[in-house]
């Protein structure tokens, strides 16, 4: 079978979480201001 491609994992930091994953991340811990973070910037916030 063909790989499955879509952003379901990025190999990049944050353990290959998506951006969209650590927004939900800082969400549920009402992090001010990650609408306008970037994925680093997540991370770091959420502490992963």
């Amino acid at each position: 079978p063909a790989p499955v491609r879509g952003g379901q994992r990025s190999h990049e930091r944050a353990q290959g979480r998506t951006r969209e994953q650590l927004y939900e991340d800082a969400r549920r811990q009402g992090i001010e201001g990650r609408s306008k973070m970037n994925k680093q910037e997540l991370a770091k916030a959420v502490g992963r």
